[in-house]
């Protein structure tokens, strides 16, 4: 028997479209129980239930609204574009249910194209996460920027925090809400990427690492060299793409292009950086949206027309 999983996502009223469309892709493509808790703070009462009406369209499934108090939300500021309700899936580790020894957490900028029961049932009893390797940072070459701003060892990899699966058991233990927090404080001049990097600083060590091109997959050409040395593929990175002028000029025989190979493979897409599929500018049929935001617009419409129904 398949366990329930337990998803945290946080939203606010402008980022409903896409919260109810990761939503919608996330219960069409997996028919098993899910509770999703949410997170939030702007949201009007109209929203909120409407949020949980619309899970009752799919069977076994459940959405659990969590306010998060002013008095909780006064101490953050956001930064860089990014609201405060980013740190609301840290205060998550103290505000979900205290039975729960796990929760996966996901952006709302993601679309879900298959099953994550494999991603939930990875083994993190020794680690305080499971995570995927920021592929914007190695195939942009801005790894070595991240680590030395982050104090990320060489020995190390720099993650990125839109698909996460949380250990409440472990982070509560360590009281990890409290020290997230303050070394978001402590270093809030200098960080970039805010919490993102405070939890690659903090737990670069102590998370365990699943796929990326399963289950943290960004919208973008993937262009792969065969190395013959040892009968493998190595990702080309966005610099050599943009010297050879991929996109008006035809790649060389040494290259492939396995996008479409990438697509059809993951399981999450995950829409990061400011380009959005529901922008309707950002669908650009020479873009990489074109393969990338196929379903997008499929799983939008059908959320819309289900969300829709569920405000009187």
């Amino acid at each position: 028997m398949n366990p329930t999983i337990d998803v945290m996502l946080v939203t606010n009223s402008n980022y409903l479209l896409p919260t109810i469309t990761t939503l919608c892709s996330l219960f069409d493509n997996n028919p098993v129980n899910i509770n999703v808790y949410i997170l939030y703070s702007s949201l009007n009462q109209v929203e909120v239930e409407a949020l949980k009406k619309f899970a009752y369209h799919w069977e076994g499934k459940t959405v659990f609204p969590l306010y998060v108090e002013a008095s909780l939300r006064n101490q953050l500021m956001g930064k860089n574009g990014y609201p405060v309700e980013m740190y609301y899936r840290i205060l998550g580790i103290d505000l979900l249910p205290q039975n729960m020894t796990k929760v996966l957490y996901m952006d709302v900028d993601v679309l879900i194209k298959g099953s994550i029961m494999e991603l939930y049932q990875t083994n993190i009893e020794n680690y305080a996460f499971a995570v995927c390797e920021d592929i914007y940072s190695i195939l942009g070459k801005g790894l070595g920027i991240h680590r030395e701003r982050t104090n990320v060892p060489s020995d190390a990899s720099y993650f990125n925090s839109g698909v996460m699966l949380f250990n409440l058991e472990y982070l509560r233990l360590n009281n990890a809400a409290h020290t997230i927090l303050n070394k978001i404080k402590e270093n809030f001049d200098h960080y970039v990427y805010v919490d993102q990097d405070a939890l690659n600083e903090l737990y670069c060590k102590k998370v365990t690492y699943v796929p990326w091109a399963l289950y943290n997959c960004p919208p973008r050409k993937y262009i792969v060299r065969p190395n013959l040395s040892n009968g493998t593929f190595d990702l080309v990175d966005y610099g050599f793409l943009q010297e050879i002028g991929y996109g008006t000029a035809p790649l060389s025989n040494d290259l492939l292009d396995v996008t479409e190979k990438v697509y059809d493979a993951t399981h999450i897409i995950h829409y990061a950086g400011s380009r959005k599929p529901w922008k309707d500018d950002d669908i650009l049929p020479e873009s990489e949206f074109q393969i990338f935001g196929q379903e997008y617009i499929h799983y939008a419409e059908k959320a819309t027309d289900i969300f829709t129904d569920c405000i009187p």
